[in-house]
């Protein structure tokens, strides 16, 4: 073998080291903070993150340098704390995030970095709490919100993030309270108010 021979392969093979190695990073020298690698001189590949009392904090993946594929974070007792995916830095496809305890507080989509689609939200009994979608982050269409003993609280629809039609009341027992129209997050025209007997009244006129 020549010694230029020589010499190519060995830059090859240590080049390859110096470029993509294992790091391990220390918080006081003492404190393990996270470990992966760099690939010319930017994240690649899987890092995992630990808090300070050594559970692990994060599990991500990148591409030089971006967010890339699912992505998972833990809350400090060990406990899922959310399932993201990521496609070069951007929130995409469907996540899900969890209270301490492990019950869902939301999931749903992002499209491009914003909620899109539908997405559900939940008290930390893991009763819904609210259920809607979203478009470029701002929600519309159909809403339903729910107290915490799971009865339904209110229903309507929403235009660009405000109210926008016809939206209906209910106390915590599911009795219907009050109903009327919103225009642009408003109240117009004429809105009804119920007694616990059912029977519907004129409540105010907002016009």
């Amino acid at each position: 073998m020549s010694n230029r021979y020589f010499i190519v392969l060995y830059l090859l093979f240590f080049g390859l080291n110096v470029f993509s190695q294992d790091t391990t990073y220390y918080e006081n020298t003492s404190q393990l903070n996270s470990v992966g690698k760099y690939l010319n001189g930017s994240k690649h590949g899987k890092w995992v993150y630990y808090f300070p009392n050594g559970v692990t904090s994060a599990v991500q993946f990148y591409d030089h340098g971006a967010l890339m594929g699912s992505q998972t974070y833990y809350y400090p007792n060990g406990v899922l704390q959310a399932i993201e995916h990521w496609q070069f830095d951007l929130l995409v496809d469907s996540a899900i995030y969890y209270y301490d305890n492990g019950v869902t507080e939301k999931a749903g989509e992002y499209r491009e970095g914003l909620y899109g689609g539908e997405w559900r939200f939940y008290y930390s009994n893991n009763t819904l709490k609210r259920v809607g979608c979203y478009k470029m982050g701002v929600p519309i269409g159909g809403w339903l919100f729910y107290y915490e003993n799971g009865i339904l609280w209110q229903s309507g629809a929403l235009n660009n993030g405000e109210d926008d039609g016809w939206w209906q009341y209910h106390d915590e027992s599911g009795q219907l309270t009050y109903e009327g129209l919103f225009r642009q997050g408003k109240q117009v025209g004429t809105w009804y108010k119920y007694h616990k007997n059912g029977k519907k009244k004129k409540w105010k006129n907002f016009d």
